[in-house]
């Protein structure tokens, strides 16, 4: 279903964002201790002393048999996640077919030179089900901007010079795809205000 999306989207989408959830997951489940330390900043005057993998664990406090279990159910979150969008995005478009016959041909517009043979329910389907799956993200991504603020409080989390890398990936990449899944489902929204040609890698499929 991935090849219904512009090359711009695509890329986020299909690729960026499972790769980051596997990359995530990976983390959680190989370097509990790390990661669970990691999710808040230090005070400024300790950065100095944990560059290092061994010092973060040196400085983590030791983890109790409950903390190892919500590290490693959330890094199984972030494998469920990856597979479910591998599996939306990767089934390919001919499972969602009502029936085996193609109906004339659509062509992906704004730059693109592809041609798919759908059936003449399967683009607008296809279209709801990509819209409901990126709201869905959005939602989620929301809710874990709020739980990540509610934690860091207003000093941390607006103060960007005090973020570490974890807190790069939870507020900055979050907000980063919030926008960009916003973005798409406006486009897609607006879609009859769109010729082709304009908005280059962007564009919606037209129904």
């Amino acid at each position: 279903m991935a090849t219904i999306l512009p090359p711009i989207p695509r890329f986020i989408f299909a690729i960026f964002e499972p790769i980051s959830l596997l990359g995530g997951a990976y983390h959680a489940l190989t370097s509990p201790a790390i990661f669970s330390h990691t999710q808040i900043p230090l005070p400024p005057h300790d950065h100095s002393t944990t560059t290092t993998s061994s010092s973060l664990i040196a400085l983590a406090p030791l983890q109790t048999p409950q903390d190892e279990l919500i590290t490693y159910q959330l890094g199984n979150l972030y494998l469920l996640l990856a597979f479910i969008g591998i599996a939306v995005l990767y089934a390919p478009s001919t499972i969602f077919s009502s029936s085996s016959s193609s109906v004339g041909s659509v062509t992906i517009p704004f730059g693109a030179t592809r041609q798919r043979q759908l059936n003449g329910h399967e683009l607008p389907f296809l279209q709801r089900l990509t819209r409901a799956y990126l709201v869905a993200l959005a939602l989620g991504d929301i809710g874990h901007l709020w739980v990540t603020y509610s934690i860091l409080g207003p000093e941390v989390y607006w103060d960007v010079r005090r973020w570490n890398w974890m807190t790069c990936g939870n507020v900055g990449v979050t907000v980063s795809l919030i926008f960009i899944y916003c973005l798409y489902v406006w486009l897609w929204a607006r879609r009859s205000f769109f010729c082709e040609g304009c908005c280059g890698g962007w564009g919606i499929v037209a129904l």
